[in-house]
């Protein structure tokens, strides 16, 4: 994540139009700084923290949903649409795994 704060010119060259509200930027890379920061808290007690991991995967999955929404009228590339796929797989099953192991801890307590 941390070198997202040296490539802004890059993505603006790479991909048009150029970044030109540079506060949205870097405001979009903290956040997702915080929210990696926290994603190391939830995983050290996911039991306790279990609340905010619903909230995480909102987070995620609003990413995958709106490239797949953004690829029909064809806004983003063909690999976008790629990414935003294996993304969502995993967070689906991230969120069955996680589901499964708290009802077999929950089970065994």
């Amino acid at each position: 994540m941390l070198p997202n704060y040296s490539v802004e010119a890059r993505i603006g060259g790479d991909f048009l139009p150029a970044i030109t509200y540079l506060e949205y930027f870097y405001s979009f890379v903290g956040v997702a700084h915080a929210w990696q920061a926290m994603f190391f808290v939830i995983a050290r007690d996911t039991a306790y923290y279990w609340p905010i991991i619903w909230i995480a995967v909102v987070e995620k999955l609003s990413f995958g949903i709106l490239a797949l929404m953004l690829f029909a009228p064809r806004q983003i590339t063909g690999s976008g649409r790629g990414r935003s796929a294996r993304y969502l797989v995993r967070h689906v099953v991230l969120v069955v795994f996680s589901e499964r192991r708290s009802n077999s801890q929950a089970a065994a307590a």
